[in-house]
């Protein structure tokens, strides 16, 4: 008997599983965001001294990339934990 599309079972992960996977986003999106707010400090630090264009440059897009993509692994991993807005009565 061929399978059709909707008998192909996906794995779920167990609560406690999936309560790990949010909270190893959440951490790896902290650790990332923090690491580029470091390289975007060290524009600030190296502005001050002898630096050429293309440094701050380079140095502020790595600080960006990696902030806007830790924040976006904390907001996905944020995402599980929110509830249903209430309704006004």
């Amino acid at each position: 008997m061929a399978r059709t599309r909707n008998d192909i079972r996906h794995p779920s992960f167990e609560p406690r599983h999936r309560a790990i996977v949010q909270w190893l986003l959440y951490c790896s999106g902290v650790c990332l965001e923090l690491l580029g707010i470091a390289f975007t400090g060290a524009v600030v630090v190296v502005f001050f001294g002898q630096a050429d264009t293309r440094l701050l440059l380079s140095l502020t897009a790595v600080g960006m990339v990696l902030f806007y993509s830790g924040w976006l692994l904390v907001r996905q991993a944020s995402r599980g934990h929110a509830t249903a807005p209430r309704e006004r009565g």
